[in-house]
């Protein structure tokens, strides 16, 4: 294994939610991050190298007002795409969707919303896809004229131009935490967690939505009862356009630990099924399909010996055992956030907080299967509780 440093004295980051890491055609990491001086700003790391040495530069440079938790993209052309939430000195009191893209250099953010309801939460960045138009699409929690009282789930699209945003879900519930996939017939897929009308007391469910010629009405994938919230999902498609959802949840008495759990769809969905075991927290997952059709989740939990670690689980014929990737007793580590390429595997972004502040890539030599990558972002000014 190796560790390379890609930016030292990062004082706040925040890698929930979204995509931060991508890869280009012709090899080049990007990766996408906050970091807080006076005010929050938006920066782009890359490598060349397959991780060794980094280089960043600034996608913001507001010192008025506060940028956070980019989500990065990129088209065919290889252009970046990146949305995120902030302020502007057109919405100086309400945080918007904003955006920017880097053709030969990065554009002037742009507000992809506006008005009077901040589009913004706890430490959840906004998700964006893109199709095999080239089209881009949007999707985050906020509130609008609409629904000033709750948080709904939201969508804007881009194909000549910037579409205005629409509520994907109407509830008199919150809505939070989507993840969006489009299928190789530009179909889009996004679920989140909410509160349903059908289970109105029992705290978060895992739901979903399908556009084709329009949004569909929201589902339940999970319908637990005896408040046993599920939070966080995440969603990937295969390559024959099936269906697949991880998040956490509790679903069995005492209610007190978090499991990570997985649903998913071929002709229908599947019944939950619990992918981690034992009587530790385990918290919000991120899955990804290699070109095989195989599936890897990461997520940051317990284990017996250490306290927040990285931890691993495979699908190719049945799961596999929960492993411990990356722990340390002084060093707890948070929200990964990966990455699949048919050139260097299986890659990922995390918060590793220790007694420094410095972003890091940590790459592991070939293994049987697969080369596995990492990158690491380490900070000790923010804790996940």
């Amino acid at each position: 294994m190796a560790v390379y440093t890609i930016k030292s004295g990062v004082s706040q980051s925040s890698i929930e939610g979204g995509c931060k890491l991508v890869k280009d055609s012709v090899g080049r990491l990007h990766t996408v991050y906050f970091r807080t001086a006076t005010k929050s700003n938006i920066f782009h790391s890359y490598s060349d190298d397959n991780g060794k040495t980094w280089t960043e530069e600034p996608i913001t440079n507001d010192t008025t007002y506060n940028q956070y938790y980019p989500s990065i993209a990129i088209d065919s052309q290889g252009y970046l795409h990146v949305v995120w939430i902030g302020e502007s000195a057109s919405s100086p009191t309400y945080y918007q969707i904003r955006y920017s893209k880097y053709t030969t250099s990065w554009s002037s953010p742009v507000d992809l919303t506006s008005g009077s309801y901040s589009q913004y939460y706890s430490f959840y960045s906004p998700y964006i896809v893109i199709d095999s138009n080239d089209y881009l699409h949007v999707v985050w929690y906020g509130k609008s004229s609409s629904s000033p009282t709750y948080d709904q789930i939201r969508y804007l699209k881009y194909t000549n131009s910037w579409s205005s945003a629409i509520n994907i879900t109407s509830e008199n519930y919150n809505q939070q935490c989507p993840s969006i996939a489009v299928d190789s017939n530009n179909y889009l897929h996004v679920v989140w967690e909410g509160v349903s009308p059908s289970y109105p007391d029992s705290g978060p469910q895992i739901r979903y939505s399908k556009y084709v010629s329009s949004w569909s009405p929201p589902i339940d994938l999970t319908t637990e009862s005896d408040y046993r919230p599920q939070h966080y999902p995440t969603i990937a498609i295969d390559s024959n356009n099936n269906l697949h959802v991880v998040w956490e949840g509790t679903f069995s008495s005492p209610y007190t630990s978090n499991f990570i759990r997985y649903s998913k769809y071929t002709t229908s969905w599947s019944s939950p099924i619990m992918i981690s075991s034992g009587n530790t927290y385990e918290w919000e997952p991120h899955i990804v399909i290699d070109s095989s059709n195989n599936l890897h989740v990461v997520w940051y939990g317990d284990d017996p010996t250490y306290y927040e670690v990285i931890r691993y689980t495979e699908y190719t014929t049945d799961w596999s055992n929960p492993i411990s990737l990356l722990y340390s007793a002084d060093e707890a580590c948070y929200f990964p956030n990966p990455l699949w390429t048919s050139k260097t595997g299986f890659c990922f972004v995390f918060i590793g907080e220790g007694v420094s502040d410095i972003v890091k890539f940590y790459i592991t030599e070939p293994v049987i299967k697969r080369m596995m990558s990492f990158i690491q972002f380490e900070r000790s000014s923010m804790r996940k509780y």
